[in-house]
């Protein structure tokens, strides 16, 4: 199973940056940087940096973060969860390939908002890792790392999976955003409050029992 994960990482990466070098010539030298809220550029960058900087980025992580669990101080509690830890892995390089093509279509076609896209790739990406959220075991450097979570693994256990049905939902929220286009900051702000303020609060109702 990891040896195939490998292999496809590979395999995108190196479509990724085959990409970059096809592509390159026909991008403008303008080349945008930043979307707000409203799904317009408000930044640009040279193009090298741009054009280039997804496939980099996706390399880095896909040989960065199998890194981790050597340099977490319970290395061995990363056995239990390897399979899952190795989905984790791929969802994020498959993510930033994601937002990799849809940036370069979306400079391709100038009059295409980015909002849908970011959208669907942030919901999908939000219901996928709250799925295995219930399957990390307790670490000092992968999941909701806090105190309570630290110090007492059932609250670990628990929290983790009451996190990962906020994840679910609010990737859900997300994915709806992208069709029915709500208001982009007030989906942000339920988002966040879903995935992160829910198990943050959580953990306080474990610690106070």
């Amino acid at each position: 199973m990891k040896k195939i994960f490998w292999i496809i990482k590979l395999l995108i990466i190196m479509g990724m940056f085959v990409t970059a070098y096809y592509v390159y010539p026909a991008m403008p030298e303008k080349f945008p940087t930043h979307w707000n809220f409203d799904g317009h550029i408000d930044g640009y960058a040279s193009k090298v940096f741009r054009v280039y900087l997804f496939p980099v980025l996706t390399l880095a992580i896909a040989f960065l973060m199998p890194l981790v669990c050597y340099m977490d101080p319970r290395k061995e509690r990363f056995k239990p969860f390897a399979k899952p830890w190795e989905v984790i892995q791929f969802i994020f390089v498959l993510f930033l390939a994601y937002m990799f093509f849809v940036m370069l279509y979306i400079v391709a076609h100038p009059g295409v908002s980015m909002n849908p896209f970011m959208m669907m790739g942030l919901g999908i990406l939000f219901v996928l890792l709250g799925n295995y959220m219930g399957k990390i075991r307790q670490n000092y450097t992968v999941g909701i790392r806090v105190p309570w979570t630290i110090d007492n693994e059932e609250v670990w256990n628990r929290t983790h999976r009451f996190g990962g049905w906020c994840f679910v939902v609010a990737g859900l929220i997300v994915m709806m955003n992208a069709y029915f286009n709500f208001i982009s900051w007030l989906i942000s702000l339920i988002t966040i409050i879903l995935a992160r303020e829910s198990p943050s609060s959580i953990l306080i109702l474990f610690f106070d029992s």
